[in-house]
């Protein structure tokens, strides 16, 4: 069985309101990426961690076409993703997402699940292509780092379930799925994500995602 982690759970202080029922489009943040997730054939059941006495999200999923349950998630990622695999008992696999990722689309779903049928493990993201470089404490520009084999991580990342609940029992702080499961001794694949796959954490991230759909550049 592969249960879809739906990570909303965040507190969205930077977004200036609760960023997974935020509309857009006429539609709750959170349910444009679990639609999609609903209609790849491979998921058998979603699974939504919700913020604790937050029970918003649960009346934004009325109607999904797969069944979906939820789950109160902690303070971190990290506690969200343990109590996900508490709630997840019995499933073989896992596929997690952010539900702060609102334009996942099919085809980055469907090349992280072949990946992750063939090597065990897979996540989505994208090789850098911006120059990258450090900074001081005062903004001060710093030294060029090499971009060469740099990928910023995206999700949906898919594992096996006892994988992540071994990994997270190592390294109890990871901060995204990957993480945890190197941690457990497991390769994860890297698969190619989508630019329009990004995170809105802040208020002008939601505001540039109205303006996609607003002027038609993503639809569901």
């Amino acid at each position: 069985m592969l249960v879809a982690i739906v990570l909303a759970a965040g507190a969205s202080t930077r977004a200036g309101e609760d960023k997974a029922v935020a509309d857009l489009g006429g539609r709750p943040l959170v349910r444009w990426s679990a639609d999609t997730l609903a209609a790849e054939p491979r998921v058998d059941r979603l699974l939504v961690i919700e913020r604790k006495s937050a029970h918003a999200v649960s009346g934004a999923m009325q109607g999904l076409a797969k069944p979906c349950g939820f789950w109160p998630g902690g303070e971190t990622r990290a506690d969200s993703m343990r109590a996900a695999l508490r709630a997840a008992v019995g499933a073989d696999a896992v596929l997690v997402h952010d539900a702060a990722r609102p334009f996942v689309d099919r085809a980055t779903i469907a090349r992280v699940l072949d990946a992750f049928e063939r090597d065990g493990a897979a996540a989505a993201a994208l090789p850098l292509a911006d120059t990258i470089r450090r900074a001081d404490a005062e903004a001060w520009a710093g030294e060029q780092l090499e971009r060469d084999a740099v990928w910023a991580m995206q999700t949906p990342q898919a594992f096996r379930y006892a994988d992540l609940v071994k990994g997270y029992g190592i390294r109890a702080d990871a901060t995204d799925c990957a993480a945890a499961a190197q941690a457990a001794g497991v390769r994860v694949r890297l698969v190619a994500g989508h630019p329009a796959n990004f995170k809105v954490t802040s208020a002008e991230d939601l505001a540039f995602a109205r303006s996609l759909v607003a002027r038609g550049a993503v639809t569901r």
